[in-house]
């Protein structure tokens, strides 16, 4: 549940999801569903509604006391003459977890956003709520909301995913690319993105297939084709496909690509942790049993940073000889 620092005289609303509304810490009984959709809708607008919009929206046909009524029932509930607000128009003195992800985004926290919404069916606005005999207006205002919250998380992870990709970061990449064909399964940029990250793994056929599988799903919902600039990263995927050769003699020794691998595979979180520690300024220790490649990520992330490193390191007989770490590292470094 989401839960935020408040003032004793703001309401607290959890609108992702199935809607609840806390005051002070407790979560309230709202009398009715049409309450619930009032506090909800004031909650998304985030400002003054007048009660001839609340009127239009919930009573349609002109029934005024009914919105006083429920007025009434909402300013009765614990806190109520505190955070809801009453004169010519009704104001909610509101925080919610619609405007933390908002807050979110626009602050470019992507781990916060993503802690309060990542695309989920279940997680959308309002998910599994309904009004009856309520006018079309609340479920166009809702609708419009779910859409902008999903082009905020596309945008965020359209950002993320080509910063990922500027930087080499490919697997960090490819992840953030499929979680944004996820929320649309037909959307070319996210597509593109997949295709052009598997082919700059190696995995051209993969990158063909990956295509294919999108053009037929695009002809058969939309009867297009894709656009120009997918058609020329294939082709170009297409040209620079090696032809593959048999050979019966055994290579005299192992590819350079096999004894250092371009890519390394399986160290997305841990690069993840080091990212999160250096922005934040701290030390990083790497540890792990021999051959597990810790040097390897280690000189790799420092390189990601820039070529101003030192690169200090100790043998097992140096414990005898006095200094001898220390002057083998510095004629190394200078």
């Amino acid at each position: 549940m989401y839960t935020s620092a408040t003032t004793d005289s703001s309401l607290v609303l959890c609108l992702f999801g199935y809607p609840k509304v806390i005051w002070q810490g407790a979560e309230l009984e709202v009398p009715s569903q049409k309450a619930l959709a009032l506090l909800c809708y004031l909650g998304i607008k985030e400002q003054a509604v007048s009660k001839d919009e609340l009127l239009a929206i919930f009573w349609p046909d002109g029934q005024q006391q009914n919105l006083r009524l429920t007025l009434r029932q909402l300013r009765n509930l614990p806190g109520g003459t505190h955070w809801l607000e009453e004169g010519k128009s009704i104001n909610l003195k509101v925080i919610s977890d619609l405007q933390a992800f908002k807050q979110a985004v626009t602050a470019k926290d992507f781990a916060r956003t993503l802690e309060l919404y990542q695309g989920q069916s279940e997680r959308q606005l309002l998910y599994n709520f309904s009004l009856r005999h309520v006018a079309n207006e609340f479920e166009t205002t809702l609708n419009e909301e779910r859409t902008k919250v999903d082009d905020l998380l596309s945008g965020l992870l359209l950002e993320r995913a080509i910063e990922f990709e500027a930087m080499g970061h490919y697997d960090v990449s490819l992840t953030l690319w499929q979680h944004l064909n996820k929320l649309d399964l037909l959307l070319e940029t996210a597509q593109r993105g997949i295709i052009r990250i598997k082919y700059r793994q190696g995995h051209i056929q993969e990158a063909l297939a990956q295509f294919e599988h999108f053009r037929r799903a695009l002809m058969q919902d939309t009867g297009e084709e894709p656009d120009a600039e997918t058609l020329d990263l294939i082709k170009e995927i297409q040209r620079s496909k090696p032809q593959i050769k048999i050979s019966t003699q055994n290579p005299s020794r192992l590819p350079s690509t096999l004894l250092r691998p371009p890519v390394m595979v399986g160290r997305e979180l841990e690069w993840a942790k080091m990212e999160a520690a250096w922005e934040k300024g701290q030390a990083i220790f790497i540890a792990g049993p021999a051959g597990s490649g810790k040097t390897r990520l280690m000189m790799d992330f420092a390189n990601s940073k820039g070529s101003k490193f030192a690169l200090g390191a100790a043998r097992p007989d140096d414990a005898s000889v006095p200094y001898s770490s220390f002057a083998r590292n510095f004629e190394r470094n200078y």
